[in-house]
């Protein structure tokens, strides 16, 4: 099991991805380029004297996470990628906490800037308690409908929409 109290940590910049989220029509519309930056919580203490990639969190599969998402969800806000992202960056247990920082360029007349918003979130407390098979289970479940939803297939199991909120099929 993994040291809950670990100050190791893995950092995953500019990881950068077409996307059409956005709340103006132009995003929706002509997509734009997001960018992200992670800080993943990992305790790779036996990585560091074995040498071992199953031993610490192998990046590559953390970046496709990221770019799927941006690339094939339609959210209004930028903070709802974010808390995306950070949901499914947690649903490896072995990750204990994550920051992520999502970054784009609106376009908004006369600004040339960008507009950023950060995020973190830890894993919770009984996670980390629960049995290793039982964690096993529960992130195929996760990853299962995380990718259905990402796919944009329907489930049978529905959520309620908050009041006045947008209900999504």
């Amino acid at each position: 099991m993994t040291n809950p109290t670990t100050n190791t940590k893995v950092y995953i910049n500019g990881i950068r991805a077409f996307g059409y989220i956005g709340l103006l029509p132009e995003e929706k519309i002509l997509g734009q380029w997001f960018e992200v930056d992670l800080t993943c919580w990992f305790d790779f203490e036996a990585a560091a004297g074995n040498d071992n990639i199953n031993d610490t969190l192998d990046y590559r599969s953390v970046i496709a996470i990221v770019e799927k998402l941006i690339q094939t969800t339609k959210y209004d806000l930028i903070e709802r990628l974010a808390g995306a992202i950070a949901d499914r960056v947690l649903v490896d247990t072995r990750i204990q906490q994550v920051r992520v920082l999502v970054k784009k360029n609106p376009p908004i007349p006369n600004f040339l800037g960008s507009v950023a918003v950060e995020l973190e979130r830890s894993q919770p407390a009984i996670a980390l308690e629960q049995d290793p098979e039982q964690l096993a289970q529960s992130q195929n479940g996760a990853a299962i409908k995380e990718q259905e939803t990402v796919n944009g297939k329907s489930t049978k199991t529905a959520t309620k929409s908050k009041k006045g909120s947008k209900k999504k099929s």
